[in-house]
């Protein structure tokens, strides 16, 4: 299972419509290492815990984000983002960030039941 330092949540539409919501997920360099970062498969279900949301994607891989943890760890994953936008409009596709209010209620709409926090 993932456990970001910050997450957020990512809409993403291809070029026939569909639409899916994603995680990006970062992680805060230190001294020896850089910024890291994953964008995930679209969230087809969720769950809800004490401390946070687990997100499960068309993959099957697992994401742990944090309630309070809404955002973006690190400059570079900032500039990473800006340029994945560009590259998803040079090939067709639409991907736009939302704010935190938005991005709980799309995970929201994929709860299935509660769950034990990990």
């Amino acid at each position: 299972m993932e456990r970001p330092d910050k997450w957020t949540v990512l809409k993403h539409k291809n070029p026939e419509g569909e639409e899916h919501i994603r995680i990006y997920a970062t992680w805060a360099g230190g001294y020896l290492s850089g910024d890291g970062w994953q964008m995930s498969s679209g969230i087809v279900k969720a769950h809800q815990g004490d401390n946070g949301y687990v997100c499960t994607t068309m993959s099957g891989n697992e994401y742990f984000c944090r309630y309070r943890s809404y955002g973006i760890a690190g400059v570079h994953n900032m500039g990473v983002l800006t340029n994945l936008y560009e590259r998803f409009k040079n090939k067709g596709h639409t991907l736009t960030g939302v704010g935190k209010y938005e991005g709980e209620q799309r995970i929201k709409d994929k709860f299935v039941g509660a769950a034990e926090s990990p």
